[in-house]
């Protein structure tokens, strides 16, 4: 026998001998490697699913801003139709009726008492 062919019988023996662990070694790192991608796409996807979690958190919080923003208006709308923009002008005129006093369209007016010893209205400018 060769040198050569020696190394290559003693290799072969060595293989069969350690065939086994060879097996298990060749495994492990197939699976360390598929783990490593596994590992990989699992962090992705808990990357997305957190982005889309936040994403709904945000849309929720916006939504609820503008369901406050909506409410706001509305009761904006509601005190806006209870107070009559003329109200001064209106409470005025009910009280020169309660009072007696006639309004003129021009600027004077007129004021009328109705006690009887005020015979004429006396009248403003």
């Amino acid at each position: 026998m060769s040198a050569q062919s020696e190394t290559r019988f003693r290799a072969a023996m060595i293989g069969t001998r350690y065939a086994e662990t060879i097996l298990k070694s060749q495994q492990n790192m197939i699976l360390n490697e598929s783990n490593k991608t596994e590992k990989e796409r699992l962090r992705k996807k808990k990357a997305n699913t957190e982005a889309e979690i936040r994403a709904a958190k945000m849309e929720l919080k916006k939504m609820q801003r503008l369901k406050e923003m909506q409410i706001a208006r509305l009761e904006i709308d509601k005190i806006q139709r209870t107070v009559e923009w003329n109200d001064a002008l209106y409470v005025t005129r009910e009280f020169e009726k309660l009072i007696g006093v006639r309004t003129c369209p021009v600027r004077s007016f007129t004021i009328v008492f109705s006690d009887s010893t005020w015979a004429n209205s006396v009248r403003v400018f």
